[in-house]
């Protein structure tokens, strides 16, 4: 392997090394790094992630569709001052290397465009994939479900090796969101994707830098979209083994619109209401595969989110009975 520079930033230690594959192999230290048994991911009740779980995948996102508009963003990588002879060895293309004129002519606008190009390419190269050790946050369940969805839970020791390792989000202060300098380029595209504003800590969020399987690019879509280039792209979609899932966890109001009786326990599933076939075929999957669920109640004492676990069983076609 060959070991590149490393940086430090906010009390953790960052170091890249490149694998037999060309993929590259980051490894954190630092006194606040964490080592999660088990993380989490929340969702919300609609038909892509209710299929995308039902299927065993994780979507391997894209910083574009991040809710954070500094997260990963790509103007925080500064490639001013990097010399034609390195952006030459940074691509590694002929057709860079006649691009000589066009850098000493407009040389900041030749930068801004290497910068796009290279973060575009990385872009394609990688999928983001976001959890959390968060199973009972007030905030999470109220940001990312409405309270209405639900949390899974995974074994991520047994994710495929395209997953990597877990890392830890670094949240650093808004005064101190960096500008990478041209001197750790390809180290610091990295790290840039694990760096958040500490307004965000409550998250306490883990990250996989997924790369693609079969091919050497994910299907890209958003401003560095590769959909019009015809190379053979991958699914965002990831596969992930049954056995990584530990249990789901249902939101306190996710059986919120269904008809309850009060005595028998029995909700009945209205499948001509909003996402009813929806809630019903997750729930078919849970029941059939024998997962284990919990849901959230509020625990009035200490007035925190608690998790308690619940047995579902299936009546009919319509009515399931919660013990």
């Amino acid at each position: 392997m060959t070991q590149a520079n490393i940086m430090e930033i906010n009390g953790f230690k960052y170091l890249i090394n490149i694998n037999t594959n060309g993929f590259p192999v980051i490894t954190m230290s630092g006194d606040a790094l964490k080592s999660p048994k088990s993380l989490s991911k929340y969702y919300t009740v609609d038909e892509l992630s209710v299929s995308s779980f039902i299927q065993r995948k994780l979507y391997a996102n894209t910083p574009d569709f991040f809710n954070d508009l500094f997260d990963t963003l790509y103007l925080k990588l500064d490639y001013s001052g990097i010399s034609f002879d390195k952006i030459v060895g940074l691509f590694k293309s002929d057709e860079i290397a006649n691009e000589r004129k066009e850098y000493e002519l407009d040389n900041e606008k030749y930068i801004q465009k290497i910068r796009n190009t290279h973060y575009a390419i990385w872009n394609a190269h990688c999928g983001i994939i976001c959890m959390t050790e968060n199973k009972t946050d007030d905030l999470m369940w109220a940001h990312y479900s409405n309270n209405e969805g639900f949390l899974v839970e995974f074994d991520h020791l047994i994710f495929p090796k395209n997953f990597g390792t877990p890392y830890q989000i670094n949240y650093v202060p808004s005064n101190d969101m960096l500008k990478f300098s041209s001197n750790e380029i390809f180290l610091s595209i990295y790290i840039n994707s694990l760096l958040k504003k500490d307004i965000w800590k409550y998250e306490n969020e883990f990250r996989f830098l997924v790369h693609p399987n079969s091919y050497g690019s994910f299907l890209t879509y958003g401003r560095f979209s590769n959909e019009c280039h015809d190379y053979k792209k991958e699914s965002r979609l990831v596969p992930f083994p049954d056995k990584a899932i530990k249990k789901v966890i249902f939101g306190l109001k996710f059986f919120n619109n269904y008809i309850l009786d009060s005595e028998t326990r029995e909700r009945k599933i209205d499948l001509n209401r909003k996402n009813g076939l929806i809630y019903k075929s997750l729930i078919d999957n849970l029941i059939e595969n024998k997962i284990s669920v919990e849901m959230i109640h509020i625990n009035l004492t200490c007035l925190n989110l608690e998790s308690k676990a619940i047995a579902l069983s299936k009546i009919s076609e319509t009515i399931y009975k919660i013990e």
